[in-house]
């Protein structure tokens, strides 16, 4: 990600001095209380599980990415739907930035 110019900052949650009692969503507000985080990004399958009304109730902005089109040349057939590992094998580097920015951020 650094290379292509998207540094990435990741911590472990092992590495956190979090409570170890609170558990899914209770867990994850009391990790953006602790980084001073106020708008989470979660994947798409997160809307079964997580309500952009609870998380504005606690004062946090909470909104899921999805990807959008994707298309690139590959061997063989286009798949709709296939990981980003596909792109990775069949996009040259320099050309697999701007792959990045397809995607969508909504709220539920």
């Amino acid at each position: 990600m650094e290379k292509l110019g998207r540094p990435v900052r990741f911590k472990r949650t092992s590495a956190m001095d979090l409570r170890q009692d609170l558990r899914f969503e209770e867990r994850l507000f009391h990790i953006c209380a602790k980084e001073g985080i106020d708008d989470y990004i979660q994947s798409q399958g997160g809307t079964k599980l997580y309500s952009t009304a609870t998380w504005q109730a606690k004062g946090l902005s909470l909104r899921f990415i999805r990807p959008t089109s994707m298309e690139y040349p590959r061997k063989g057939p286009w798949v709709p739907g296939l990981s980003m590992l596909d792109a990775i094998l069949h996009v040259p580097f320099e050309e697999f930035n701007p792959l990045l920015d397809n995607y969508e951020l909504f709220t539920n």
